[in-house]
This record gives C-alpha cells, structure tokens and sequence, in this order.
C-alpha cells in the first residue's frame, strides 16, 4: 500500500511546477509580443506550445495518484521533457531554478510510488 502523504507531496511539487510554467510561458509569450520579435503565426505557435505543456503539466499532476504504469512512465516522461526544455532556449537563473524544481519533482513523484512499509 502506498503512503498518502507521499502521493500528496508529490502531487503538489508537480502543481507547483504547472503554476511556475504558467507564469514562465505567460512571461515568455508577453516579452515576445512586446518586443515584436515574433510574427503573429510564431507568436500564436509559441502561445499553442505553452499552453500544451501547462495541460501537460497538470494531467501529470493528476497522473501522480494512478497506480498504473502507463501514468508513471506518463509522469516521467512530462517531467523529464521539462528538464531538458528549460535547457533550449536562453538558460538564466529562473530556468536553471525551474529545472532544479523539476527534478526534485520528479524525485518526489518517484518517491511516493514505493510501496510504504507496513
């Protein structure tokens, strides 16, 4: 039987990573659009891909309780996808922080999927 609390703890690091990127991808979008960098198909292309990983990002959150494999490997993949994204584009302090918050997510939902002993 697995421990609720770790399922909990688990389910709010990755809550908070989705909030986090909703303010990384809002930001990202915004600075774009003011700075007019971006056409308007890139622009929407950048906002489509922020928006997706958010939706991601919280169907993971929600995978998190699951007991099935296909929403760990899921889980796992988001997250590990995360990582590697905050990694692409110019890397600064907040990104190297989003990356760290990811991984000890990733830690976490890994954590709270060993069996609590009894």
């Amino acid at each position: 039987m697995r421990d609720d609390k770790r399922i909990t703890v688990a389910w709010v690091a990755i809550a908070v990573i989705a909030a986090w990127w909703f303010f990384l991808g809002s930001a990202s979008v915004s600075a774009e659009a003011q700075l007019g960098r971006l056409g308007p198909a890139e622009l929407a292309t950048l906002g489509l891909l922020s928006a997706a990983n958010l939706g991601l990002l919280i169907l993971a959150a929600i995978a998190v309780r699951l007991r099935r494999l296909a929403a760990r490997v899921f889980v796992a993949v988001v997250l590990v996808a995360n990582i590697i994204a905050a990694f692409l584009d110019q890397v600064g302090p907040l990104d190297i922080s989003y990356a760290v918050a990811v991984v000890i997510s990733l830690g976490a939902a890994i954590w709270s999927w060993r069996v609590a002993p009894q």
